[in-house]
């Protein structure tokens, strides 16, 4: 698409009045456009008025190319209410802290839009949720320019036809960020196409989550219309539309669309009718529309044609995500900035994605959360890497001992007898007592016994106790003799010995 044509594109979308138009575009050297990047120079927004002095609007207004946004502390997890879209119109990062900064759009606005041909745009932390948009193009977020999402979340929008959350007709990078529950409002009814992001451009996602997105028509999760999308450890779940609730792809002879998925999940998504291609639609089939894919579970085999597939996939295949009390993939904080999906006990998906893909420089061998790839033997497909059931601690045991008095209830007959247990190294351990006391009643003898089972936290030296009661009699005041020994791990056995057992008092 030439950048003249990005332009009208622009224009028709309302995204500027025309007089604003040259200034969008780069042109000689010293314009917006194509300024060279000056050392970062630091703007902190000092607070969460909609406009004015201290403002994210204020900043963004004042900011020169390369410059970086920040936000004071105490804005951290704060909403700024936006009442007009914010415009980005040169290159630029907004530096959310950690605990997120919230844009939320009021008034029937887009909360905010990137330029055409802007040259580079970071946004990081941030969460732009509730557009109502009324007018026809991406309602939380309109791009077109070069757009990286990191650790960003984009839910809850609308817009009136296409990119309820994303409308995408530049290059869009997301990097660890959720897109969810955009496209669908009660009062309004359903975005026509991609719910979640519509495409029209180079759309790339790594470990990142489309999810719970509704669309009308073509795409649910995403609609990818004469663009290409990439998705990277991408998982795409709980997204419906008439045709592709995942993901749906059209192509022309004139601009041809691809969609290229790598150690990817694309599953449990809702389409109108199981031959619309409840995961993956292509509205025309190769050569104008193809489907690259390898490593990747796709969940439904209707809709669609892989055109290259690059081996290890696993299509038609249930990926056993963790589902909600209404069986559908649960969205949830399953750690890190943003919510995931993961999967429930042992998914076709854990340890089947392709090593030098995990291990790519965008991927850098973690997934959405921040989660180390690989936990296993072998890398999972999709956002989140399944993490390995640490190892129980193993006590290492240095001494242990049985005290030579133990204790008994007047009332009751049990016994407890004492030690002592030192470990170099801290975990459980299980002990096994045993305690006999030879007791005689009119001449007659009689031996009464009992064993008993504890459980010990140990952690560096440290006393135990095992309580006893007999099944054969009572303990009574008088020597018992005791021999306790650990069963786990293995260790060391005290005693036999000798015990006095004294009434407690």
């Amino acid at each position: 698409m030439t950048r003249a044509a990005r332009t009208l594109i622009l224009l028709a979308m309302g995204l500027v009045p025309v007089a604003c138009t040259d200034s969008l575009l780069p042109t000689d050297a010293g314009s917006p456009g194509l300024d060279l990047m000056p050392m970062a120079y630091v703007i902190e927004v000092e607070n969460t008025s909609d406009a004015g002095p201290g403002s994210l609007r204020d900043a963004i207004s004042t900011a020169q190319n390369g410059h970086v946004i920040t936000f004071a502390p105490h804005l951290a997890g704060e909403t700024i209410e936006l009442s007009f879209e914010l415009f980005i119109g040169r290159s630029l990062t907004i530096q959310a802290p950690p605990e997120g900064i919230t844009l939320r759009a009021t008034n029937g606005a887009r909360a905010l839009a990137v330029g055409v041909d802007v040259h580079e745009v970071v946004l990081e932390n941030l969460i732009i949720e509730g557009a109502r948009y009324t007018g026809s193009f991406g309602g939380g977020l309109i791009n077109g320019g070069n757009l990286t999402l990191r650790n960003s979340t984009i839910r809850d929008n609308w817009a009136a036809f296409a990119g309820a959350g994303i409308y995408n007709f530049g290059t869009l990078t997301l990097i660890g960020s959720t897109v969810s529950g955009n496209g669908f409002v009660e009062d309004l009814g359903a975005t026509s196409y991609g719910g979640g992001i519509h495409n029209r451009g180079t759309l790339l996602l790594v470990n990142s989550t489309v999810s719970g997105n509704t669309a009308a028509i073509d795409g649910g999760g995403i609609n990818n219309f004469e663009g290409h999308v990439t998705l990277l450890h991408a998982t795409v779940a709980d997204n419906g539309a008439s045709r592709g609730g995942g993901l749906a792809s059209n192509g022309s002879f004139a601009i041809p669309a691809s969609m290229t998925l790598y150690n990817s999940v694309v599953a449990a998504n809702a389409s109108g009718a199981a031959a619309n291609g409840p995961d993956v639609y292509l509205y025309i089939i190769e050569p104008y529309n193809a489907v690259i894919a390898g490593h990747s579970l796709i969940g439904t085999t209707a809709g669609y044609a892989i055109a290259d597939d690059q081996g290890g996939n696993l299509i038609g295949v249930n990926p056993g995500f963790v589902l909600d009390g209404f069986g559908k993939a649960l969205l949830a904080d399953n750690g890190g900035p943003t919510q995931t999906h993961t999967f429930a006990g042992a998914s076709p998906a854990i340890g089947a994605a392709d090593l030098d893909h995990c291990t790519a420089a965008l991927v850098a061998g973690v997934d959405q959360r921040g989660i180390a790839r690989p936990q296993g033997t072998g890398c999972d497909m999709g956002a989140v890497e399944v993490q390995s059931a640490a190892p129980p601690p193993v006590a290492v045991i240095a001494a242990f001992s049985l005290d030579s008095q133990g204790s008994v209830d007047r009332m009751s007959g049990a016994a407890s007898v004492h030690g002592s247990i030192s470990c170099t190294s801290p975990g459980p351990v299980q002990l096994e007592v045993r305690l006999t006391q030879e007791q005689k009643n009119r001449g007659i003898t009689t031996v009464v016994s009992a064993t008993g089972v504890v459980i010990i936290e140990c952690d560096g030296t440290m006393a135990w106790s095992a309580g006893m009661t007999a099944v054969n009699g009572v303990f009574t005041n008088g020597k018992a003799e005791a021999m306790a020994t650990i069963l786990d791990p293995a260790g060391p056995a005290a005693g036999p010995m000798s015990v006095q057992l004294f009434w407690n008092r």
